[in-house]
C-alpha cells in the first residue's frame, strides 16, 4: 500500500491533496492550521495518518491538534517513540477508545544504528504500545540498507525505511517484504524525507516489477 505524505502550509493546496489520494499521511508540523481546519482535513479523507512532529509547536499544541484529528476520524496517529510519557499515554488512550491506530517512530538523520540498536528499538515501539513500529535512519552505505530490510524477518507490524539517495530501494523494497505501507510524496508536492519517491514514480517502478515477475 502506497501512503502519500502531505506537507502543505496553504489549506486549500492540502484539502485537494487530501481528497485526490485513497492513503494519506498530514504532516502538521508543516503549516499552521486551526482545529477547524483540521477537522475538515482529516474528516475529508478516505484513510489517513495524522502526524505532528516536535520542533515547531509547543506539546500542548501538538496534543489539541492531534486529539482533534482522532475526534474527527483519523485511522492512525504517529507519535514518536521518545515523546513525553504522559504526552504519548493520553493520546494513545484517546485513539483506541476511537479506534484509530498507533505508530510509534524513530528517525536518525545521521546515520543507521547497528543490528543490535535496531532490534532493541523495534521492541522498544512494541513494549510501549505500537500497533505499528516505524523506522527510518539515514542510509551511508549498503550495509545500512541490509540492516534495515533484515528487520522484516522479525515479528510484529512495521514500516522500516532509508532515507537519502542511497536509501531509496528501501522504500521500494519493504512493499514487498512485509511493510503496512512505504511513503511517498505528492505529484507537485513536497517532499517530507530524503530520497523519498512521488506517487506516479513508486506506482511506475512497481507497475513494471509486477509485469516482469509475470
Amino acid at each position: 500500500m502506497i501512503c502519500v505524505s502531505i506537507a502543505e502550509h496553504d489549506f486549500s493546496t492540502c484539502l485537494k491533496q487530501v481528497k485526490q489520494y485513497e492513503f494519506v499521511e498530514l504532516r502538521l508540523d508543516a503549516a499552521d492550521f486551526s482545529i477547524n481546519q483540521i477537522e475538515k482535513l482529516v474528516s475529508s479523507a478516505y484513510k489517513i495518518i495524522v502526524t505532528y512532529r516536535p520542533g515547531k509547536s509547543g506539546i500542548q499544541t501538538r496534543m489539541d491538534a492531534i486529539a482533534a484529528s482522532i475526534k474527527a476520524g483519523a485511522g492512525m496517529i504517529d507519535m514518536e517513540i521518545d515523546a513525553p510519557g504522559d504526552y504519548r499515554s493520553e493520546l494513545m488512550k484517546q485513539a483506541k477508545s476511537k479506534n484509530c491506530q498507533i505508530i510509534l517512530s524513530f528517525h536518525d538523520y545521521m546515520i543507521t544504528p547497528g543490528e543490535d540498536s535496531l532490534k532493541n528499538l523495534l521492541s522498544e515501539c512494541y513494549s510501549k504500545g505500537a500497533d505499528i513500529a516505524k523506522i527510518a535512519c539515514q542510509v551511508n552505505s549498503g550495509a545500512d540498507n541490509a540492516r534495515l530490510l533484515s528487520l522484516y524477518a522479525l515479528p510484529g507490524r512495521k514500516v522500516i525505511l532509508g532515507m537519502g539517495e542511497l536509501g531509496r530501494i528501501t522504500r521500494l523494497a519493504a512493499h514487498y517484504m512485509g511493510a503496512e505501507f512505504s511513503y511517498t510524496s505528492p505529484e507537485n508536492g513536497h517532499s517530507t524525507a530524503a530520497g523519498q519517491l512521488s506517487f506516479k514514480e513508486f506506482q511506475t517502478i512497481q507497475n513494471i516489477l509486477n509485469h516482469s515477475s509475470r
